[in-house]
């Protein structure tokens, strides 16, 4: 979900040899679309959670994230660039959901909400070490 920020460097520079070109408003909208997909995405991971279980929301949402980050990487034209931002948000909400959810269920109750926590301050932490 933190890779808008370096992509979008190059991809509105004209430094690099590719055929592909974002203005600031295509930048804009590459960078923030993956939110929109993330905020459709999380009450159907609640959907997808009663009906497949935490394990099988999360194995479910590999396909679909794997296709994302395959149209990004492939991405020809701007269009295949959003479908693959937005795929990616979508599923990758899933995997958040369930991940917390499963963790809460999984571990003992008196260290549940410690558990949650570490783990968002982590996601949190990887985006700001890799960028």
């Amino acid at each position: 979900m933190g890779y808008s920020s370096p992509a979008g460097i190059l991809l509105t520079s004209n430094s690099t040899n590719s055929t592909l070109y974002l203005t600031s408003s295509q930048n804009s909208w590459f960078s923030s679309i993956s939110n929109l997909g993330a905020m459709v995405g999380c009450p159907l991971a609640g959907i997808c959670i009663n009906y497949f279980g935490r394990r099988g929301t999360i194995m479910y949402a590999v396909v679909p994230v794997s296709i994302g980050w395959i149209l990004i990487a492939a991405g020809q034209n701007f269009a295949m660039l959003l479908a693959g931002r937005f795929i990616t948000g979508l599923y990758c909400s899933f995997g958040v959901i369930s991940n917390s959810n499963l963790c809460g269920r999984v571990c003992f109750s008196s260290y549940s909400g410690n558990i949650r926590l570490y783990m968002f301050i982590f996601i949190s932490y990887s985006f700001i070490y890799f960028h």
